[in-house]
């Protein structure tokens, strides 16, 4: 990949200057030396970083863009989705195909892990596009359990758990990468075989398994419940109750 801030900086300044911002330059490991997820998952964990320490280097970490060109832009829009997923299972509870926030999740990340299987000419496969198609794997089951009844009455509870199983499927890389290479020169973990990184991965599992538990038991009291029809025996959904 060709790029870096030398290449960049009269961008970055000229945008500087021309909106009164102040920019944060994430200056990411670029392939085909390190595959995908490195550079999403270093872009993000400096969104976060100036996210919670902005004050620290002079900006207000409450308002952020992330913006990019070319690749940059793709990233851009990854760092973005991750931070989409985290909010919608914060406000809604699952990650919907039915509201604004949730689509915008799941489109970004139908992109970014179909565009991760591209990069298999850089280094062949390996885990990270065991990821991606596990992404595109979870993303298709919560499609076709949205979008029909192949599910009977589980379908919203399949959609809702495997569009939110994507979100773990960001994470364990972004875990993986962060530890291993921030900080600079001094990594929290050596190696990506480390003990305490498949610990950290267990950790985001149970994590995950907890979320799904209470997910389904959310759902239980927010879904309208099914009765059976007084002849017909055919399911008759009752009104929700306000």
């Amino acid at each position: 990949m060709i790029g870096d801030f030398p290449t960049h900086e009269r961008l970055v300044r000229d945008l500087v200057v021309g909106s009164g911002a102040a920019a944060v330059f994430v200056d990411y490991d670029r392939s085909p030396e390190a595959g995908y997820p490195v550079a999403i998952n270093q872009a993000y964990a400096a969104t976060k970083w100036v996210a919670a320490h902005g004050k620290e280097i002079g900006v207000d970490g409450g308002r952020l863009a992330v913006v990019g060109n070319s690749v940059g832009g793709n990233m851009a829009a990854v760092v973005s989705l991750m931070a989409c997923g985290f909010i919608a299972l914060a406000r809604d509870k699952e990650i919907s195909p039915r509201n604004r926030l949730g689509q915008v999740y799941l489109v970004l990340t139908l992109v970014a892990a179909v565009t991760a299987l591209g990069i298999f000419q850089h280094g062949g496969f390996g885990p990270p596009h065991v990821v991606a198609l596990l992404t595109l794997v979870a993303l298709g089951v919560g499609t076709v359990a949205a979008t029909s009844q192949l599910f009977g009455r589980g379908s919203h509870y399949v959609q809702a758990i495997s569009d939110s199983a994507t979100v773990l499927f960001h994470m364990i890389p972004a875990v993986t990468e962060s530890s291993t290479r921030l900080p600079p020169g001094a990594p929290l973990v050596a190696s990506q075989d480390a003990p305490v990184l498949l610990a950290a991965n267990l950790a985001l599992l149970v994590v995950f398994l907890v979320g799904a538990t209470l997910q389904v038991r959310w759902l239980r009291r927010s879904l309208p419940p099914a009765s059976a029809g007084p002849t017909s025996g055919t399911p008759r959904v009752s009104p929700a109750r306000r």
